[in-house]
């Protein structure tokens, strides 16, 4: 379960991360509670209330940092994810209710945590389309731009308002399909080629290689190995 709390204090967002699982049994507290290998097939309401009366508790204890710290809860944007497949978020037969003085909390079905959206199947589609809106609106700026600058004036246009984004926490979604990872790979194909101006009867890789650049996911998979 993923649950994000804002606050009021020079602008900052906390956010928290609280990994409830649910097994057969509930542990006396949910906040000592380690991961289980394997969840049941579906969740029985009462348990399933238990299950909401920890969180909720556990959720107290864990709000009691900002009253700490001096910090105001803004509980209008405070609100809560489900993160599990989708037979698992289907399978639930209740619905949980989790509050904050006596304010319920609203549950999502996506939400954005540091520029990363993030949905609760994670597939990644959410931030995938997003992604997506800002680099085709930054590849359209620079192909109104091309034409008044130099190859390298255009290479350094790309790695400023369209590279970050695609390396922009790509560990954390490199998970993506392949439907949605071909998209991405399409669009830096289209600002390479606006890059070199070279005409479509060229071939994406040849033109990647002439700049001498991997493919995102090439990308990706390397920085996964360097860590």
């Amino acid at each position: 379960m993923y649950i994000r709390s804002s606050y009021y204090r020079e602008g900052r967002i906390l956010v928290h991360f609280v990994h409830l699982s649910l097994p057969p049994s509930l542990p006396p507290s949910s906040i000592s509670a380690s991961l289980y290998p394997s969840l049941p097939p579906s969740i029985p309401v009462a348990l399933f209330h238990d299950f909401e009366g920890l969180t909720n508790t556990d959720l107290r204890h864990v709000l009691t940092w900002p009253t700490v710290n001096k910090l105001s809860l803004n509980i209008l944007k405070s609100e809560f994810l489900i993160i599990g497949s989708r037979q698992k978020i289907a399978s639930l037969e209740g619905t949980i209710d989790l509050s904050v003085n006596g304010i319920s909390l609203s549950r999502v079905e996506h939400t954005k945590c540091l520029g990363v959206h993030i949905d609760e199947n994670l597939i990644w589609a959410e931030h995938d389309n997003n992604l997506t809106k800002k680099v085709v609106c930054n590849i359209s700026i620079l192909r109104k731009i091309s034409s008044a600058l130099t190859l390298d004036n255009r290479l350094t246009v790309y790695r400023s308002i369209i590279e970050p984004y695609f390396n922009y926490c790509s560990l954390v979604w490199d998970s993506i399909g392949d439907t949605l990872s071909k998209n991405l790979q399409t669009l830096q194909n289209r600002a390479a080629r606006i890059i070199t101006g070279l005409p479509y009867s060229v071939r994406s890789a040849r033109i990647l290689e002439l700049l001498g650049w991997s493919s995102l996911a090439e990308i990706r998979i390397y920085n996964i190995r360097l860590l």
